[in-house]
């Protein structure tokens, strides 16, 4: 069996849970972009900003392309990746060079855009883009600007055409986040369900992403009092159109590589989580590029592991699995999740043992909520019960993930 059938597979889940799966949704903030066009010398000059309207089928935005190419420019960018600024205070471009293979310095250049706004306290980016005399375009450089307060904002919203993405997403940042230009981080993805997916808000990106965490995404993450103890992760979560449409697991995937690319992350350290359908894509990507994943956390999903052979799913050994589900879920029966952790168990020569956590008495909702809140941990709700014959939730889901490494495995 092929990949195409899996991604059959996929979609199949995907077509038919959008009829059961409720909305969700999430804020953020944004601002209409400004391009700057620098010249050699003297200083970059302003011209108008440059605003898309009506923009048709935007999440079917095409995917940039990362992949080497010795012929591509490159941008460096002068100074820190990450510079901070009180509101009200003023902000100096300080730029970046760009060298091409055929062309040299093609510093003099690079456009820069940036929706900046130095008086509303969030973080921005500054976007530096360049193609040489054959139109190869360089992998964007990017300067985020923490606007701050009295701390840096919790949340930002990016939607499509904000930055060099193809997908909307929300962002966390650390608070210390960029202030040791050598520290890398770990980046934690969260797939949200389908009734998140952008398609639901018609054509206006920013709208969209309120879909986006009002009942299972990241900002109910961060929001929570007991999200990540040491808040070390940059934490993304992408939004995608609608079931079925292009290549779901490729898009998330060239979106981490857009996140490698654009925040100081550390490749050894990627984990991706989901819940509902962003549990089928957790599986399902981690299946196509365990060399990527550091650690998996679906919740409420599984895989269609009757129409694969341990050949094709045990591509998951290399990857460490802690699965979750409800017990009384009618919209994804906990026997999918169960049965697929229980073939990676027989089958497959595991570099950690998948485990899965079956709650007594839940269903297919506010599962992720516990887990990720960890009020669920070690049954610390009082109607929270963890069925004993599985895997106790018994150890913070944030540390675990950190005890897994690709370079540790």
């Amino acid at each position: 069996m092929n990949f195409h059938t899996k991604h059959n597979n996929l979609h199949k889940y995907l077509l038919v849970s959008v009829f059961f799966i409720g909305l969700t949704g999430c804020g953020g903030s944004s601002s209409e972009e400004e391009v700057i066009t620098p010249e050699p010398t003297p200083a970059p000059e302003v011209t108008p900003p440059i605003v898309e309207s009506n923009i048709k089928e935007w999440w079917d935005t095409t995917t940039p392309d990362f992949s080497e190419n010795p012929d591509r420019p490159v941008i460096t960018l002068i100074d820190n990746h990450t510079l901070y600024l009180p509101v009200g205070a003023n902000y100096q471009e300080v730029g970046a060079t760009a060298v091409d293979k055929q062309d040299g310095d093609i510093s003099g250049q690079i456009v820069i855009t940036s929706n900046l706004n130095v008086n509303l306290a969030d973080d921005y980016f500054v976007r530096y883009s360049v193609k040489d005399s054959d139109d190869i375009t360089a992998i964007e450089a990017v300067r985020i600007v923490r606007v701050v307060d009295d701390k840096p904002q919790k949340l930002t919203s990016r939607p499509v055409g904000n930055s060099y993405s193809h997908l909307g997403y929300i962002e966390h940042l650390p608070e210390n986040y960029g202030e040791n230009p050598d520290q890398l981080y770990p980046l934690f993805i969260f797939n949200h369900g389908n009734g998140s997916n952008a398609v639901i808000s018609g054509d206006d990106p920013l709208k969209s992403l309120l879909q986006i965490g009002r009942f299972d995404g990241l900002p109910q993450l961060v929001n929570s009092n007991n999200w990540d103890e040491n808040d070390s992760f940059v934490a993304l979560a992408p939004q995608l159109g609608h079931p079925g449409q292009n290549d779901p697991i490729e898009r998330i995937d060239a979106f981490i590589d857009f996140a490698i690319a654009t925040y100081k992350i550390d490749p050894e350290r990627v984990y991706v989580t989901g819940w509902s359908q962003g549990a089928f894509m957790t599986y399902y990507y981690a299946q196509k590029h365990p060399d990527k994943v550091a650690a998996i956390v679906p919740i409420s999903g599984g895989m269609y592991l009757e129409d694969m052979v341990a050949e094709e799913y045990c591509s998951l050994e290399s990857v460490p699995i802690w699965a979750f589900h409800g017990a009384d879920d009618a919209v994804v029966i906990s026997q999918r999740d169960i049965d697929t952790i229980g073939n990676l168990q027989q089958n497959c020569n595991n570099i950690v043992l998948p485990k899965i956590t079956i709650y007594q008495e839940r269903d297919h909702f506010y599962v992720y909520h516990g887990t990720f809140d960890l009020t669920h941990l070690a049954n610390g709700s009082e109607d929270i019960i963890s069925d004993p014959a599985y895997d106790l939730y018994d150890q913070n889901i944030y540390s675990w993930l950190l005890s897994h490494s690709k370079s540790r495995e």
